[in-house]
């Protein structure tokens, strides 16, 4: 339960540590100051082979990038592993801690999709046959 604490913390939904910028009624999160999609995505790999997984690691660097950065460091991932980022993932991580990683790893109009095709699952099959 703590580790999920810690998530919710440092997520950029909840964290006070990053720069608001509220533009026409919408909140955008401003890019992280240094940022390396090549080294984020190199600590990634590092955390994911890691004995037992290293989740705060991956937790830390997945909660302090915007979206256009996290899709910056899937590609980066790509570029030097040779396989995907969401798939190694899936792979070292389980549970509510591997949906929502996933989750932050697809981009607004994915993750809305992904969203409205969850929530419309299963309507129009609880008809009664007669």
């Amino acid at each position: 339960m703590s580790l999920m604490k810690s998530f919710l913390e440092q997520s950029c939904f909840l964290d006070t540590h990053h720069e608001m910028l509220k533009l026409d009624d919408a909140v955008t999160v401003k890019g992280s100051p240094g940022f390396s999609a090549a080294t984020d995505a190199a600590n990634l790999d590092k955390a994911i082979k890691t004995k037992g997984v290293d989740e705060p690691t991956i937790i830390d660097i997945l909660t302090k990038r915007n979206n256009a950065e996290r899709q910056q460091i899937k590609a980066a991932f790509q570029q030097a592993t040779g396989k995907s980022l969401e798939d190694a993932l899936k792979k070292a991580l389980s549970g509510k801690l591997e949906e929502v990683c996933l989750a932050l790893l697809k981009t607004p109009a994915q993750f809305d999709a992904h969203e409205l095709k969850y929530a419309t699952k299963g309507l129009g099959t609880d008809r009664k046959s007669t």
